[in-house]
């Protein structure tokens, strides 16, 4: 089965440009979940906004420019399973990050964040 996404953009009020912000920022990577077929993202989210990537099984990953300010929180991203637990949820501090690679490995509703992302993702553990 091909796994399907939708990404949804959820506007918010645009910020000022500054000298050391991005206009955008890149995400990209993968989820994978147990068996499934991978799904596969590279988005671009303006700064000051965020976005929402919907898998096939109703799990979620945010993403979060909104505090991509001088003297901001940066990036956020969040994992959550189908039923709006958050599997994971990870940051990145620096205001001027343009871009960002990293992957998760859900294995039996336990996710694995990984930045750098290794050349192969590892396989769930049999019996999980």
């Amino acid at each position: 089965m091909k796994a399907v996404a939708l990404a949804f953009l959820a506007a918010c009020a645009p910020l000022a440009a500054q000298a050391a912000v991005p206009e955008q920022v890149q995400f990209k990577g993968s989820v994978l979940r147990d068996d499934a077929v991978a799904v596969l993202f590279d988005l671009q989210v303006p700064s000051g906004e965020g976005t929402t990537l919907e898998m096939e099984d109703g799990s979620r990953l945010e993403l979060d420019t909104r505090g991509v300010v001088p003297g901001g929180e940066g990036v956020r991203m969040r994992l959550l399973s189908p039923e709006g637990k958050v599997l994971h949820q990870a940051s990145n501090p620096d205001p001027e990050a343009a871009s960002l690679f990293f992957a998760y490995r859900v294995c039996d509703g336990r996710a694995t964040y990984m930045s750098p992302v290794p050349e192969t993702v590892p396989s769930c553990p049999k019996g999980s």
